[in-house]
């Protein structure tokens, strides 16, 4: 069960550099926002606006705009440091693989849908359907092949065990 919780934080970790990358590469949005931003505390500190605002503006997306860009390089080490441990843990690769790319996948749409007010068609849904659907098979066909592999490793063990207890007899 740890390891398929930090295969989702995983997950969470990346859906969060997509967002920071996003933000980073936002130009129109972020400086709009800045302005109302600038124009509400000079209204609240009783200054008048003067042309300083879009200096102070392009200073601070500026600034904004490089920790996200740096933010996504953090996030995503975070997240291979969570992957990693969850690849050691998790009874099998693909069960990590699996759990981090569907927790990547709803991580995103959800915050897309939260912070930016992305609209989520039914034709998103049915994609996050299929993906949910193809990779539950990937995961079910990993634990078929895993008992196959351990069944006939049991069995050439014991059929290895059985030719030495009859060597031991030749002798």
């Amino acid at each position: 069960m740890l390891g398929i919780s930090l295969a989702l934080c995983a997950g969470l970790f990346a859906a969060l550099a997509s967002v920071c990358a996003k933000v980073a590469m936002a130009t129109e949005e972020a400086a709009a926002t800045c302005q109302v931003l600038v124009y509400q505390v000079s209204s609240l500190l009783q200054h008048e606006q003067g042309d300083g605002s879009e200096v102070v503006c392009e200073l601070v997306l500026t600034y904004f705009r490089i920790s996200c860009f740096g933010m996504v390089f953090v996030l995503n080490a975070v997240m291979w440091v969570f992957f990693t441990k969850a690849l050691a843990i998790c009874k099998s690769s693909v069960e990590a693989t699996v759990t981090n790319t569907a927790a990547n996948f709803f991580f995103s749409g959800v915050l897309g849908r939260v912070l930016f007010h992305e609209a989520l068609s039914l034709l998103w849904y049915v994609g996050a359907s299929c993906i949910v659907v193809g990779l539950l098979f990937i995961h079910r066909g990993s634990d078929t092949e895993e008992t196959r592999v351990t069944t006939d490793t049991q069995t050439t063990a014991g059929a290895a065990t059985h030719v030495t207890g009859r060597d031991k007899k030749h002798r």
